[in-house]
């Protein structure tokens, strides 16, 4: 009997192992499909998307995780660590962020500053009150709030006496000096487009010209020589226009110009949104609908319906009684219009989206499909979505579920 007992104890071990493995009270959001934060016990560490725990459960926060690199916590200090948990820059820092150059910026007594990937300081703690990440090959530095631009390494470009700057495009940023009067300077430094002459706001160059407000409220596009590519101005342009085409506003009505200033869709409609994902919404005399880059009707929008853009594919939609749902390019509903949340962006961070109601949240991937098979109880859960990955912690066990349905953890 004692040997049946003990046999019987010895096979309960790996179970009771098992169960103890899985058993986390958090996970984080802003993490990495292989490599997500989950805490367990008050205290963090990281799985890959297969479950495994790739960092013990040891530190005290952990912040932005960003090319294998995480930001941790521990003794009311900040570094870094990699996936294999490996320390890249000790926790002697107040603040510290992975930075897409492989480097981090940092905070430390009030001031802020920047270090390389292998955690040698570029710009020391000792004289900005901000230091922004490497973006184009320029930082934003901050003093006394004022505003400049650096080199990765700290060299300046120009000094911290603007109001307010961008980042280069194109080899062109803007800045805004005094009375907020905007300008150009190219990647020495130098004016090339001067403030003061009656620019009331500035946009980042893209494709060669940049939108244009005056102080009177009309807008121009811009080339990089200064010199304006529309035939008259318009009384209104899309700001942070991205895109080859960008939306204008002439006497009430909507249209579209490309980046040579020249008419693409003319200003024909009602109401209209700037395009993403190949489509952008319009109204005219009522009908709403999205049309393509030659003005074409693309899809229609279901009559009584307010929706937002497509982003992947993909469209919230909001019926007559303020439902929430999902639609395709073919204007076919993968989620129907039933729930009283959603996402205004679906599946921009990965394979799934969610919607909810007052007491459950259900994940879809873009099939339409419920992702785990059922809903779940708000308050009983905490999840994030890294790709196609749904990392769900319910009732403290953490579950790993691939987008097409397959539990995974």
């Amino acid at each position: 009997m004692k040997y049946i007992i003990c046999l019987l104890m010895a096979l309960m071990l790996p179970f009771a192992a098992l169960a103890e493995d899985n058993r986390y009270e958090d996970v984080g959001f802003y993490g990495e499909y292989d490599m997500c934060p989950v805490k367990r016990n008050g205290l963090w560490g990281f799985v890959d998307h297969t479950g495994q725990l790739i960092v013990p459960c040891e530190w005290d926060g952990v912040g932005m995780v960003f090319q294998g690199r995480a930001s941790v916590y521990k003794d009311d200090r900040w570094g870094a660590i990699d996936k294999a948990g490996n320390i890249l820059v000790p926790c002697e820092w107040d603040y510290l962020v992975p930075e897409s150059d492989g480097g981090y910026t940092v905070k430390r007594n009030g001031y802020s500053g920047a270090l390389a990937g292998d955690g040698t300081v570029l710009i020391p703690c000792d004289r900005y009150t901000y230091v922004g990440p490497v973006i184009n090959g320029a930082r934003h530095i901050g003093l006394n709030d004022l505003w400049g631009l650096c080199t990765e390494t700290g060299e300046i470009i120009t000094p911290c006496q603007w109001q307010s700057t961008g980042y280069f495009h194109e080899g062109l940023a803007w800045v805004c000096g005094e009375g907020f009067s905007y300008g150009y300077i190219n990647e020495q430094g130098e004016t090339v487009i001067p403030t003061g002459y009656g620019y009331a706001h500035l946009e980042d160059f893209v494709g060669g010209s940049a939108a244009v407000r005056f102080t009177n409220g009309s807008w121009q596009l811009m080339d990089t020589r200064g010199r304006f590519l529309c035939e008259k101005p318009w009384d209104d342009m899309e700001q942070f226009a991205q895109g080859d085409l960008i939306l204008v506003k002439k006497n009430g009505k909507y249209g579209f110009i490309n980046r040579q200033g020249e008419t693409v869709i003319p200003p024909i409609y009602d109401n209209a949104q700037h395009f993403r994902d190949g489509l952008a919404g319009v109204v005219l005399d009522g009908d709403a609908f999205w049309i393509d880059e030659t003005g074409a009707k693309a899809v229609d929008r279901p009559e009584g319906y307010s929706s937002w853009q497509f982003n992947n594919g993909f469209v919230c939609m909001k019926d007559e009684n303020s439902l929430y749902g999902v639609m395709d390019k073919s204007g076919a509903f993968i989620i129907p219009c039933e729930w009283p949340d959603g996402l205004i962006n679906p599946f921009d961070r990965g394979g799934i989206t969610y919607m909810w109601t007052d007491t459950h949240y259900a994940f879809f991937n873009k099939q339409g499909q419920m992702v785990t098979g059922q809903m779940h109880e708000r308050g009983r859960f905490k999840f994030a979505i890294q790709k196609e990955y749904l990392f769900l912690v319910e009732d403290g066990v953490l579950s790993i579920w691939h987008a097409y349905g397959r539990k995974v953890y």
